[in-house]
């Protein structure tokens, strides 16, 4: 997987669950103590009580210093826990928790609203929000990552790095999570090479659709974007053709990214550019659900075509959710990046390159669709 960083609150749950084991261990002593080393008398179930006792001795002290240094060790995540919150609290607007938290709560809102009006959005829980962010923002090498991609591909690293966390917060799963394991490690290509086409269904039963890497990329989607980008001569087309297919790059986080970004900048081109964060939302919605007609082989569920997607109309979609039940769920994660993205970072986050600046989007050329 990806390096994913340590938040505080994982440093505080696992500060909890050494307690509990020094809390046990604690038990086990008391139970020496109570039942062994105060015995008197000549015999302990067949044994002399000294004998015993001579045997645990040794042994509760070996377990009195385990519950010393795991104790410790406890307080010690939890005093990094503190360390690191407070350092959070001294930076600026999206890098601070409390901004997160915001978030977090404004994204709960939404569900909350969407599902009390008959609408259930798209939310798979392997990862949350706050690994999202730690993810795609707070990991130096990664941000770097969806800086230099978006920069390579013409599109805005606010959409990119919204894409991504929402894919990792709504759109991932353990099975997801299964298929990259198997990516990395060659497994699905080694398969693929014995002729196994779909190695995700030979391995488990479940026919699903490829999309590899946490940002989920579905082969189709990537193979259409690929032409898109050469028949319409846009930015990265060269690099796109180059793209590495294998199974290991594409589960990686900078294969993923890359496969993202040449997705994005498609959608971005026949959207006619993405200026707010309702533009940014609806793309990704059309991403994740496609549009119908568009893309060969894919269902293209989202928007009805290419004039509604263009005008942030879904398929279906009424009144505030307009846009989309996934993309008006996700609109805050575009608000927060395009926050993010117009700060300094942190002097703890080092990048080469600089924070592209947003601007509007030029007039459309007109758009050639390939040949399937």
């Amino acid at each position: 997987m990806v390096d994913i960083l340590v938040h505080p609150v994982e440093l505080r749950q696992i500060s909890e669950q050494l307690r509990s084991s020094a809390r046990k261990i604690g038990t086990a002593l008391q139970a020496i103590d109570q039942e062994i080393l105060s015995l008197k008398g000549d015999n302990f179930l067949g044994n002399r009580a000294n004998t015993m006792q001579a045997y645990y001795a040794p042994k509760r002290e070996v377990l009195l210093k385990a519950r010393g240094i795991v104790a410790h060790f406890a307080e010690d995540l939890q005093s990094a826990a503190s360390r690191f919150e407070a350092a959070d609290t001294n930076q600026s607007g999206a890098y601070t928790l409390e901004r997160r938290d915001l978030l977090r709560r404004e994204m709960q809102r939404r569900y909350d609203q969407l599902k009390n009006d008959g609408h259930i959005p798209a939310l798979r829980d392997k990862f949350d929000s706050e690994i999202a962010i730690g993810t795609v923002l707070l990991n130096p090498e990664n941000r770097k990552t969806i800086e230099e991609m978006a920069k390579k591909y013409g599109i805005d690293p606010v959409l990119l790095a919204g894409a991504v966390a929402a894919e990792m917060d709504l759109d991932y799963d353990n099975l997801d999570y299964y298929q990259d394991g198997l990516g990395r490690n060659g497994t699905l290509d080694i398969l693929k090479n014995l002729g196994v086409v779909d190695g995700i269904k030979f391995l488990t039963g479940k026919d699903i659709t490829e999309g590899p890497g946490v940002a989920n990329v579905h082969t189709p989607s990537l193979i259409y974007a690929v032409k898109y980008l050469g028949t319409n001569d846009l930015p990265g087309k060269d690099f796109a053709q180059n793209y590495d297919w294998s199974s290991v790059n594409r589960t990686s986080f900078n294969g993923s990214v890359e496969a993202a970004a040449i997705v994005l900048a498609m959608y971005t081109h026949a959207h006619g550019g993405a200026s707010t964060s309702d533009d940014m939302a609806v793309i990704w919605g059309a991403y994740k659900s496609g549009i119908a007609g568009f893309v060969p082989n894919d269902q293209g569920e989202g928007y009805a075509s290419v004039e509604d997607f263009s005008n942030n109309i879904a398929n279906g979609g009424t009144g505030e959710f307009t846009m989309g039940v996934n993309a008006y769920y996700a609109q805050p994660y575009f608000e927060f990046f395009r926050e993010a993205f117009s700060q300094s970072a942190p002097d703890v986050i080092h990048r080469d390159l600089p924070v592209p600046q947003i601007v509007p989007p030029p007039t459309p050329p007109v758009t050639h669709y390939p040949s399937n």
